[in-house]
């Protein structure tokens, strides 16, 4: 029984572990429109990272998939690597603190050893971390803040460094322009954020 069980459990995680976010396709913003929204590329000067030495810019991907994910949404978003004399309505910046794919051995012990194995998996998972700011153009304030935001992936093991971290970069946009697409339609609702993050901000 207790065999059966585990080949349950691998069978699981396995299809779980083959389970791939698609991946959004970014357009340029339809010129006949304002633009609603720019996204700059995250910085990665100062990224740390752990068990990767890839050389994608994940900023790139991150601010891409993001204008991507407000664009399905009916917003006007574009992803630029400057700031340029472009109008818009709400900028976003931010800036990837940590890139970790996690351990790909740890990840798999830790699935042919259930249930103990979650903790293995727990200790090989890979990580996505950010600070991000959405700032109203118009009144110049911060109307949503992610300080250390963190992705992050367990069942992986199947996948390589690189997929496992656009992974990430894909789930970590969808919740930013989620945030600011339920934001944009609710004028109250980012007016209480802007005045709760300015004091915030005083406190510090």
């Amino acid at each position: 029984m207790k065999i059966k069980m585990s080949l349950l459990s691998i069978f699981l995680l396995l299809s779980l572990s083959c389970v791939t976010t698609k991946t959004p396709v970014y357009n340029q913003p339809a010129i006949d429109k304002p633009v609603q929204v720019i996204v700059k590329y995250f910085t990665v000067s100062g990224t740390e990272k752990n068990n990767y030495s890839g050389s994608i810019n994940f900023g790139r991907e991150l601010a891409e998939n993001t204008a991507s994910y407000l664009q399905m949404k009916g917003i006007n978003a574009i992803a630029v690597s400057e700031l340029e004399d472009l109008k818009t309505d709400y900028l976003i910046k931010g800036d990837i603190i940590r890139l970790d794919t996690g351990s790909q051995g740890l990840r798999f012990f830790g699935l042919i050893t259930p249930p103990i194995g979650v903790a293995f998996m727990a200790l090989g998972s890979g990580s996505l971390k950010v600070d991000a700011r959405v700032f109203d153009i118009n009144s110049s304030k911060a109307v949503l803040e992610y300080d250390g935001f963190q992705k992050t992936a367990l069942i992986s093991f199947l996948r390589d460094d690189e997929n496992v971290m656009k992974e990430l970069c894909i789930e970590t946009a969808e919740i930013i322009a989620s945030d600011l697409a339920n934001a944009i339609g609710n004028k109250e609702y980012i007016l209480k954020l802007s005045n709760t993050i300015q004091k915030e901000v005083t406190k510090k």
